[in-house]
């Protein structure tokens, strides 16, 4: 009987004792897993800015993948860093007009924050990459780089009203976009002038052409 009370003992002390490295071995699972997520986190803020500089650079089409990915990574720097400056550089052949304004206002509402925006262009800020240029407290343009500005573009199909509608609404963005450079030129240019200028043609210009106009304030 003695025997039975004793393996009883051990079978129940053995248990305890797998209970307790169970316990301890799920503590240091979840230790290890907030390690590595803290790591993880820390290595991702390096990778929205390597070095540290609040420097970034938007390659690439301005889509909703494009403005939402730097949109995310700029308001992530700006939160990490407050009221320190922030650089963008610059290369687009511009793309969609809605998200395109949606980052835009991300950016003013960042420089709204106290931090100074400096704007790039490398190679070419066309469409409205031109108008992300002016996102920019301060505008440079690379000294063999370009700056594009057009119509905006769309496509209609429907009935005709639903046509009429999208060309009036077209419009509408038109001059909505030239009034956002324009309003950066001083008193170079009016929307309505530079409506005009733009219309049914591409306009290029040059890195000196575009501090000329009031669309840069400086080449470099």
């Amino acid at each position: 009987m003695g025997k039975v009370k004793n393996a009883e003992k051990r079978e129940l002390e053995l248990r305890q004792q797998r209970a307790e490295t169970r316990k301890a071995e799920l503590e240091l699972e979840i230790q290890q897993q907030r390690t590595q997520r803290a790591t993880r986190d820390h290595r991702h803020d390096y990778e929205y800015d390597p070095e540290g500089r609040g420097v970034f650079h938007l390659i690439g089409a301005v889509d909703s993948t494009s403005c939402a990915y730097w949109a995310d990574r700029i308001q992530r720097y700006a939160h990490l860093h407050p009221g320190e400056p922030i650089t963008i550089h610059l290369q687009t052949p511009g793309g969609s007009v809605l998200h395109g304004l949606g980052f835009y206002d991300t950016l003013r509402t960042i420089a709204s924050q106290g931090h100074h925006i400096t704007t790039v262009v490398r190679g070419f800020a066309a469409s409205m990459g031109a108008v992300l240029l002016q996102a920019g407290d301060t505008r440079l343009v690379g000294t063999e780089s370009l700056v594009m500005l057009h119509e905006v573009s769309s496509g209609t199909g429907g009935k005709l009203h639903e046509m009429k509608d999208d060309v009036k609404f077209t419009e509408q963005l038109n001059r909505r976009l030239m009034s956002i450079i324009a309003n950066r030129t001083g008193e170079k240019w009016t929307a309505d002038a530079l409506y005009e200028r733009i219309e049914a043609k591409d306009w290029w210009l040059s890195a000196d052409e575009a501090v000329d106009q009031g669309f840069a304030d400086g080449v470099g």
